[in-house]
């Protein structure tokens, strides 16, 4: 299974997971060696990390999923804002 890094490793503040892929640390050390089963449990606690940052409650997130792109945005991009200065961190 493909990785889930997007680029973006940075460290939450609380440090606890990576705002980009949304695992943890060990989950990430862990990856390459996981059995596909893992790594489908690994995908879906990040994914419930996502989630939350999504819905405006991001346990310990530096970067936030921005609710309202642009009107000509494709759906399928993806913002990720920096809440400390406002300004757009990734888009892909």
């Amino acid at each position: 299974m493909a990785s889930p890094c997007i680029g973006v490793c940075r460290l939450d503040p609380a440090q606890t997971h990576c705002t980009g892929c949304g695992r943890s640390w060990g989950e990430i050390g862990e990856w390459t060696v996981a059995s596909e089963a893992r790594q489908r449990e690994i995908l879906a606690a990040a994914e419930v990390r996502a989630a939350a940052a999504l819905a405006g409650d991001p346990p310990t997130g530096v970067l936030r999923l921005e609710r309202r792109a642009p009107a000509d945005t494709p759906r399928d991009i993806t913002h990720l804002v920096d809440p400390m200065t406002g300004g757009r961190a990734l888009q892909r």
